[in-house]
């Protein structure tokens, strides 16, 4: 009997251990999952820097090809935390002769899209060459990305993603882009770290990014002036340091719990503490109930064998169930008091007090489609977040507090308010009972023009309002995603426009990401195919040659995609290279077999990309050696639009093409915005009348004189002139007439399979 006791205490702590490990276990997925979110955040960034080395590579010695391919790679990267971009060199990259630079891009001013380009060199200023950052980078291996510790500037936080290139099989310098931290501090600040004692995220040199603790400012101090370094909880940029940490909460009574991971490649580790003695406490103190319970029956019952009072049984008895019914007294209050906290906190914000969305989820009644009356407004406060990372919480929470208060002034008593999750607010409005949902939406976005006076300081608030009307959804979740289309259409110039939802817009979106989704298979290049269409005599209509088209039939859509969509996709996501040596190679197999005996030349369309790939012309003369075709049989044509924008190792390569006996087309001619100059200096050998120019042609004598005119620059830049898009009988005749000598279009032929050809089927 007296066993029983100790037994079951200890069966009960056992218990609770276990709940304590199975805890832990939560918590350390939960922090695996935050640390995958980060990881696919930065995999785009590592693609950037790897394609800036791949241009950097072929760039010759001059700062305006080197500004050019900066600003290239600088607008494509499409993100706010990319600040920077840069290309060092070292000492022995320039002769005596050449001007030394090393160009450096970045933001001046984000908000509107501004940037600048700097050069530096070995300056007293800024010797890069003894920075710690390019140190590192240069070091790296070939193909592997450095990431130097977090730095300051005057404006925000960064780190260094590093990859040094090479040039002549020597390591010239390196390339680097800088990534802003503080958007990375406010999106970590979203997630819930709040039962854990210490959260560090660091890069792989142990350099704290982010850091959140819940140590307080006394236990900080006293841990300083004991020779410690309160740094590591209040500095994000100081250096994790694992036992020095660990002996800190140890210190504080905690009993540390270290859960760590790290990204894929390395770059990012987090670091999180829980207190296990903590839990294991708090989830006693959950069961105290039960202990004290189990505690007094068996106390209780030694009592009364021990004794054996009746008096004393019954006293205690009654003592027990008084004692017993205070605390279920009590315990009934705490419940009431806990359910109306978690009601409150389940359909209202703490902060501002309105609702939240799970009462807008279950208060709002069911949409009619096509007969709502009511409409969305969302004012969305998109510098919030900027604001959270020099102001303290007190100060955002009474700035939240004050932009609901005048939200509810300029509102009708009749609209709801709703604020949803981050910093977006939902004001509900019955257009059929208080007026127009417009007038109130461009009356708020007037109204928040204004700062907001707290105390003696004046926060101005950037606000993004858009408006969506229920009869246009379907369900109220709908509602909501529209509504977040509508805001996300809007850019930093739309500032004093409402956003109404396009559905054309999220369809576009939405049929983007099924696209790149597609293309991403591995048997993408496997779906693609070529067809064939005549390019004639004007004269006879006889075979001149062929223009090969690329057409792509997706498993995955289960339909034929058009190349006006994939094609500017694959330029986008990297993949226009691979398109173009499959589209060279299959021309080449056509020349070389069906079409070997028939004397006909084919053109095939190469994009700008294509042309600055490392070594391009030298792969193109190892193809058409292993093909055994002649080079006056292939012709590599290129839109007129996509030269006027090419840089300058683009019309190197084009020169260094037409030197080796290429022959070479303009598509499009007349329509985009080429310099003669450079035609002419470039002797194309094809120029193609744009179909513009062609279509009605018999009917509008100004497009004759054109299509005269570019037939008379053609003759003297000695190039063939071919006219495309030709459909009529009478389009046909006035080319003749203007002396044309060769046209293409259905009325000739549509494309076709060369199989389907009569070279194909001979």
């Amino acid at each position: 009997m007296l066993l029983i006791l100790p037994l079951g205490i200890s069966y009960l702590l056992r218990t609770d251990g276990i709940a304590t490990d199975k805890y832990i276990d939560d918590r350390r997925n939960y922090i695996e999952q935050v640390l995958d979110t980060i990881d696919s955040s930065f995999s785009a960034y590592e693609q950037l820097i790897y394609t800036t080395v791949k241009i950097t590579e072929e760039l010759a010695p001059d700062k305006a090809e080197h500004e050019a391919a900066l600003k290239l790679a600088f607008s494509s990267s499409r993100s706010a935390l990319v600040y920077g971009i840069g290309i060092w060199y070292e000492p022995y990259s320039f002769d005596e002769k050449t001007e030394r630079f090393g160009p450096y891009i970045h933001h001046i001013d984000s908000n509107n899209n501004k940037e600048e380009i700097t050069y530096f060199w070995n300056t007293p200023e800024y010797n890069y060459q003894n920075r710690e950052w390019y140190k590192t980078s240069l070091a790296a291996k070939e193909g592997e990305i450095s990431v130097s510790p977090p730095f300051f500037d005057s404006d925000y936080t960064y780190i260094t993603f590093g990859i040094p290139f090479s040039k002549e099989g020597k390591k010239t310098g390196v390339v680097t882009v800088d990534i802003v931290l503080p958007q990375l501090q406010g999106y970590l600040s979203d997630y819930n770290f709040s039962d854990f004692s210490g959260v560090y995220l660091t890069t792989k040199d142990n350099s704290i990014v982010f850091s959140k603790t819940d140590a307080s400012n006394a236990a900080i101090e006293k841990h300083a002036m004991e020779g410690e370094q309160p740094g590591l909880f209040t500095d994000r940029t100081a250096v994790y340091d694992e036992n020095e940490i660990t002996s800190f909460f140890e210190g504080i009574g905690q009993k540390p719990e270290i859960l760590t991971s790290e990204t894929e490649n390395g770059v990012f580790r987090i670091h999180a503490f829980l207190d296990r003695k903590a839990i294991f406490l708090n989830i006693i103190f959950r069961h105290s109930l039960q202990y004290l319970i189990f505690f007094l029956f068996w106390t209780s019952v030694l009592y009364l064998i021990i004794f054996n009072s009746s008096y004393l049984k019954r006293n205690y008895e009654n003592r027990l169930l008084n004692t017993e019914n205070e605390r279920l007294t009590e315990e009934i209050f705490k419940r009431k008091e806990a359910e109306s906290r978690l009601t409150f906190q389940a359909y209202y914000d703490e902060v501002s007090g309105l609702q939240n969305l799970n009462s807008f989820m279950e208060k709002e009644e069911a949409l009619q489609p096509g007969n709502d009356n009511r409409s969305l407004i969302q004012v969305s406060l998109n510098n919030m977040k900027e604001l959270s990372l020099i102001l303290s919480s007190t100060i955002i929470d009474e700035t939240l507090l004050a932009f609901t208060t005048r939200l509810k002034s300029v509102c009708p008593l009749e609209t709801r308010l709703y604020r949803a999750r981050g910093f977006s607010f939902f004001v509900v409005y019955d257009d059929q009972k208080t007026g127009s949902s417009q007038k109130l939406a461009e009356k708020l976005q007037n109204e928040f023009r204004f700062a907001l006076r707290l105390g003696s300081r004046d926060i101005r608030l950037r606000a993004k309002i858009g408006l969506v009307y229920f009869k246009d959804a379907e369900s109220l979740e709908q509602v909501l995603a529209m509504s977040q289309s509508a805001i996300a259409g809007l850019d930093v110039a739309d500032s004093g426009r409402v956003g109404l939802f396009d559905h054309s817009v999220q369809e576009q979106k939405a049929r983007h990401v099924v696209l790149d989704a597609a293309m991403s298979q591995p048997g993408f290049i496997s779906e693609l195919y070529m067809l064939y269409q005549y390019i004639v005599k004007t004269e006879d209509r006889s075979p001149a040659g062929f223009e090969a088209l690329m057409r792509w039939k997706s498993s995955v859509l289960g339909s034929t995609v058009s190349p006006a969509e994939f094609i500017p996709m694959a330029e986008e996501n990297g993949l226009i290279i691979g398109l173009g040596w499959f589209a060279i190679e299959e021309v080449l197999k056509a020349i070389s077999g069906p079409l070997k005996n028939s004397g006909l030349f084919v053109t095939v369309n190469v994009s700008p990309i294509q042309f600055i790939e490392l070594d391009f012309p030298d792969k193109l003369d190892n193809l058409l050696n292993q093909y055994a075709v002649d080079k006056n049989r292939l012709k590599l044509e290129i839109t007129e639009s996509s030269a006027a924008a090419a840089i300058e190792s683009f019309w190197q390569i084009i020169d260094e093409l037409i030197r080796r006996g290429y022959r070479l087309a303009i598509d499009d001619f007349g329509t985009g915005e080429s310099s003669f100059h450079r035609l002419y200096s470039m002797a194309f050998d094809t120029l193609k009348i744009d179909r513009s120019f062609v279509t009605g042609l018999n009917l509008d004598e100004r497009n004759q004189e054109i299509c005269r005119s570019l037939m008379n620059i053609g003759k003297t830049m000695g190039s063939q002139i071919v006219a495309e898009g030709v459909e009529t009988e009478e389009e046909h005749r006035v080319l003749r007439e203007i002396g044309i000598k060769y046209s293409q279009g259905y009325l000739y032929a549509r494309p076709q399979p060369l199989s389907e050809t009569e070279f194909g089927k001979s």
